[in-house]
């Protein structure tokens, strides 16, 4: 069997590094969303979500995923403002929200 070179060791060392560096979890602000359908009864309803996203552009597509658990019909369009800026929440975590 032939010695392995110094490069190819430090290759292989680095791989493990770099696959674990990948895993790190996102972390992104809190987003508070109201997310509108039209019932069985062609009524507009709403559902409203907190959601964790990277960015103010794409809270709306998690909040309609995450509305989209709740609501009876399929959601139109979501809109969402910050609620905590760096909150350091884990982006996709999402819960529903009770209207007051």
């Amino acid at each position: 069997m032939r010695p392995r070179s110094r490069s190819a060791l430090a290759k292989a060392a680095l791989l493990p590094a770099l696959l674990l560096g990948g895993c790190r979890e996102e972390r992104g602000s809190t987003y508070l969303c109201s997310c509108s359908f039209l019932t069985d009864f062609d009524d507009g309803s709403t559902q409203e979500v907190t959601v964790c996203a990277p960015s103010d552009e794409r809270a709306p597509g998690f909040a309609s995923g995450c509305a989209q658990e709740g609501a009876p019909a399929p959601v139109e369009r979501c809109s969402c403002r910050l609620e905590k800026s760096g909150a350091g929440c884990k982006v996709g975590a999402c819960a529903s929200r009770s209207r007051e």
